[in-house]
């Protein structure tokens, strides 16, 4: 069984992107001389039964391989949507709209207040919610089931992790392949022996290929 199939076809390379805030997205090799096609919907799958939910943006045959690029959901929040005005409603159902009416699945919302008066101005989707996000300590990002969670990071510490390579001036560190690290944690690892806090996680890429790797980005 292949350690990570996309729609049950095995592949050969894949770089998956998970950010901390935004819109995930992957570039994937399959073994295979046809696949996915801009705009369908795309399920990774790895061996271990965990999920993630994707949208094929470029498909195309190359030296025998299909290659994909993919966003995470539904890949619609570049869609502009229009005005809208508000009076005396919850800024958790403004922000449920924005991504209903762009053909999101909004996921668990924690925006508290209400807006007295509120203007979404005309923009893609993704600005209006940036606009709306502006005035709030909350995060957005695209949870592996294709849904949008908008909240507070959980401020847990994992770990501490094998860290096989790191570059601190870069606060990037490359561990063996871990599917259980999420953005927003504080990941500690083992540097040299010795237990360190490498910092609160603001990008996560898993690659698979000749070498398995997580290379995990950090905040300080």
């Amino acid at each position: 069984m292949s350690l990570l199939t996309a729609n049950d076809i095995p592949v050969a390379r894949a770089e998956i992107a998970i950010p901390r805030v935004g819109r995930g997205a992957a570039s994937v090799i399959l073994a295979s001389e046809r696949g996915p096609a801009s705009g369908e919907a795309v399920t990774l799958r790895w061996q271990d039964g965990q999920t993630m939910r994707y949208t094929c943006v470029t498909g195309q045959r190359a030296s025998g391989w299909w290659h994909m690029g993919l966003v995470a959901g539904a890949g619609k929040l570049n869609k502009p949507l229009p005005n809208r005005y508000y009076e005396g409603i919850p800024a958790a159902t403004v922000a449920r709209d924005i991504l209903n009416e762009a053909g999101e699945t909004p996921g668990p919302i924690d925006l508290p207040g209400t807006l007295t008066r509120y203007v979404r101005r005309a923009a893609p989707a993704y600005q209006q919610l940036a606009a709306l996000l502006a005035g709030y300590d909350r995060a957005w990002r695209i949870l592996p089931d294709g849904s949008i969670w908008i909240g507070q990071d959980s401020a847990a510490t994992v770990g501490p992790v094998s860290v096989s390579e790191a570059y601190p001036s870069d606060r990037r560190y490359v561990l063996g392949l871990d599917l259980t690290l999420t953005p927003g944690v504080v990941v500690r690892g083992i540097l040299d022996g010795q237990e360190a806090t490498l910092g609160r996680v603001e990008r996560i890429r898993h690659c698979v290929g000749p070498r398995l790797r997580t290379e995990v980005y950090c905040a300080n």
